[in-house]
């Protein structure tokens, strides 16, 4: 008869298996946002929109979204970007000036278009900050999930990439708002993982540890993307940025089995974590029952 300790081996191994196949997956997802972002900045359909706002931002004092020229030259384009955005499942495209930071376009013409981010309203939220680090390095990057106005104060999350002229030289930002829909279509699939095992993503940003994908097995729906979370297994796993496996008790008394591992995504502190009751995971093996375990990876 197998011993507890070599069935908690088990399943240690099957939990570290599923959780390996969602990392490699959300970093290749995250790959692809970068790909993404960085191809798009070098279509001419980007590079022609911000020459032909440019010279409009240059012939008018005030910056109009609303005029009949700026919808006129906007209108060969909007067709484009939205597809974009909908095939590829991003929230909203931006296209944003390098001198002054004026957002000259976005798919969804929300507020923040028209809007300075060097020192409009916006400058200090996510958007803001990603056009100065972009516009500062010239370099493609990432900005972490964290309140966005313009998003009725919910978590957002951009990257973007530095539009280039002819001559290579830096003249504004392409910016994709995420989706929290992608990472979750990754994370949440529970199949074989009873009522208590789960697989989600964590991140630290601005001092705060908070989710990064959608709880389904906790939280009653709080467990949200961007809702500030602290447990011992949570912030070893941001702490030490290293994979590790313990049996933890958790608020409730039960053992509770943690697969966890830091994740790789250049400029993010993310770690994922898989969890499940150490009694859930064994008890049906020790009883001679058939596992709810996980099957069939």
């Amino acid at each position: 008869m197998e011993t507890v300790s070599t069935l908690r081996e088990e399943a240690f191994s099957r939990l570290k298996a599923a959780e390996y196949l969602k990392k490699e997956q959300i970093e290749t997802l995250f790959k692809r946002y970068i790909n993404d972002v960085e191809s798009l900045a070098e279509t001419q359909d980007v590079i022609d929109l911000i020459d032909k706002l440019s010279v409009y931002q240059h012939e008018k004092q005030e910056y109009s979204s609303q005029s009949k020229l700026y919808q006129k030259i906007v209108g060969d384009s909007q067709a484009f970007f939205q597809n974009y955005i909908r095939r590829y499942g991003y929230l909203d495209c931006y296209i944003i000036f390098g001198k002054n930071g004026m957002v000259g376009f976005t798919v969804q013409q929300k507020e923040e278009l028209g809007k300075s981010l060097k020192m409009g309203p916006f400058q200090n939220e996510g958007l803001g900050k990603l056009w100065r680090k972009i516009i500062g390095t010239k370099k493609s990057a990432f900005w972490d999930f964290e309140p966005y106005s313009p998003n009725k104060g919910k978590a957002s999350a951009f990257v973007g990439a530095p539009i280039k002229d002819s001559n290579g030289e830096t003249i504004g930002a392409c910016v994709l708002q995420l989706s929290g829909s992608d990472i979750n279509a990754i994370v949440q699939p529970r199949a074989g993982m009873g009522k208590s095992g789960e697989t989600y993503l964590i991140g630290h940003h601005n001092n705060m540890t908070a989710f990064r994908s959608d709880m389904l097995t906790m939280g009653n729906g709080r467990y949200v993307i961007g809702y500030e979370i602290h447990t011992e297994y949570i912030d070893k796993t941001i702490k030490e940025m290293k994979p590790f496996e313990q049996v933890f008790t958790d608020s409730k008394g039960a053992l509770v089995m943690i697969e966890a591992a830091p994740l790789d995504i250049k400029g993010l502190h993310w770690g994922i974590i898989t969890k499940m009751d150490l009694e859930e995971a064994i008890a049906p093996k020790l009883s001679h029952k058939n596992p709810t375990f996980i099957q069939n990876i």
